[in-house]
């Protein structure tokens, strides 16, 4: 059922730290989402005072983690913050809720 807010196509690329610290940008994976903005009390929490906070629903099972960069449409994201929000008596709205900085 929440899967039907996911109107939005998302790439999430993760740096990974090699020899030397180098960093490499890999792409994870490709995923729908629903994008909208985020409380502001949200982006005070998270330090994030001087930006517009996003938050963005994406399937439970999604492969994502703090830090990880997130593009939507011509948009550029770091992610903050999750939360699993894990229904067991309703599967179908099982979801994560991310909390993105645009950069």
């Amino acid at each position: 059922m929440i899967d039907n807010f996911y109107t939005k196509e998302g790439t999430i690329y993760r740096r990974e730290y090699g020899e030397d610290n180098k960093t490499t940008k890999t792409e994870v994976e490709s995923f729908g989402c629903h994008l909208q903005d985020a409380d502001p009390e949200v982006s005070e929490t998270l330090g994030m005072r001087h930006t517009k906070a996003k938050e963005m629903w994406c399937d439970i099972d999604t492969d994502i983690k703090d830090e990880d960069e997130v593009e939507i449409g011509s948009n550029k994201y770091k992610v903050r913050g999750i939360l699993n929000r894990d229904y067991s008596y309703c599967s179908q709205n099982d979801h994560k809720k991310v909390y993105l900085e645009q950069v």
